[in-house]
């Protein structure tokens, strides 16, 4: 009934309430490893479209193939805005597919991004790594 309006058990008006920072999706919990987490943060910013895109999002990891068979990983998102559609990583690009538009967005080089985002090149090779290692286990298991 006394005291400071907006206080928690245990604080008092000497110390501030505690604020932590909403925690983005690939930093806590998700699976999604943060580096490219922001890396698709960054794609929707930079990528050249209608507007920009605020990714919030990323789930349902996909295998995918690109220019010359090149294996990627493929991601859903949701904007803030609630935009949402297909982010593609690649080891030479990244690009950006708003759901709606005729098309993907450009083609963002991967130094762009790694020049920018912290690991994010270790952590895409690692992911496809892995993802072609599983992909190997399958076939093997259904050929054998």
């Amino acid at each position: 009934m006394f005291g400071r309006k907006g206080l928690k058990p245990g604080e008092n008006a000497a110390s501030p309430p505690s604020r932590t920072p909403p925690s983005r999706q690939g930093q806590a919990g998700s699976g999604v490893p943060a580096p490219l987490s922001a890396a698709a943060d960054y794609i929707g910013f930079v990528s050249p479209g209608e507007k920009t895109v605020s990714v919030n999002e990323l789930s349902g990891l996909t295998p995918c193939s690109g220019p010359q068979g090149a294996m990627g990983v493929c991601f859903l998102f949701t904007g803030l805005d609630g935009v949402s559609g297909k982010i593609y990583f690649f080891p030479s690009f990244a690009s950006i597919w708003v759901d709606g538009e005729a098309a993907p967005r450009a083609q963002i080089p991967t130094e762009m991004i790694a020049n920018r985002i912290p690991n994010y090149m270790q952590t895409l090779q690692a992911l496809i790594a892995g993802v072609e290692s599983r992909l190997s286990a399958i076939r093997q298991a259904m050929t054998g």
